[in-house]
């Protein structure tokens, strides 16, 4: 796993052919989109990370880290710190405002899928605002601190499988379903 700064991750989504603006706002109007309630319990939201990473990044794939420090009193940037040195396999200590994103390749086998569902499980505790890419295929899915799941993609059966998923947890679909570009200016 390789550890990125914040315009690292960006520069390595353009070169993956994700088109957005300043906001990482996915620009394309041929994407499908939903939007989901994330769980509040710790078990659910683990097996929902496990199973997202494990369906959906089994190429390459990003994880960066954009909204933290939001609710001080639910988060553990000694635990974040920890699995970060693992992840990335160093003695240094990761600090979270100079490199928040975290690049998985293939290459590196189940390992960096491991990493990669441990900090995103780690965001949805702390309820911290990530951007989780595939890479190939492009899929986008961005958590909020207000404990929402925004997901685009360019397959709608990939939107119709991440429903399923979501279901299994009994997650509340808040958006109107599966439509090209409904949420756009989100991503």
């Amino acid at each position: 796993m390789i550890v990125q700064t914040h315009q690292q991750a960006l520069e390595t989504l353009r070169q993956s052919g994700f088109v957005f603006d300043d906001k990482i706002e996915w620009a394309s109007q041929d994407i499908f989109s939903a939007q989901f309630t994330l769980p509040k319990i710790a078990s659910k939201q683990t097996a929902l990370a496990r199973a997202l990473v494990r369906r959906f990044t089994s190429g390459s794939a990003i994880l960066l880290i954009e909204e933290f420090d939001i609710w001080e009193s639910a988060q553990n940037l000694f635990l974040y710190s920890k699995i970060s040195q693992i992840a990335i396999q160093s003695q240094e200590v990761v600090v979270i405002h100079d490199f928040p994103a975290y690049l998985s390749t293939p290459s590196k086998g189940n390992d960096d899928a491991d990493y990669l569902e441990a900090l995103f499980a780690i965001s949805l505790y702390f309820c911290w605002g990530v951007l989780l890419c595939s890479l190939s295929p492009r899929i986008m899915m961005r958590t909020t601190n207000d404990e929402v799941m925004y997901v685009c993609a360019e397959d709608s059966i990939i939107i119709q499988e991440i429903q399923e998923i979501t279901g299994n947890f009994g997650l509340q679909e808040i958006s109107l379903g599966v439509t090209p570009g409904s949420i756009t200016n989100r991503l």
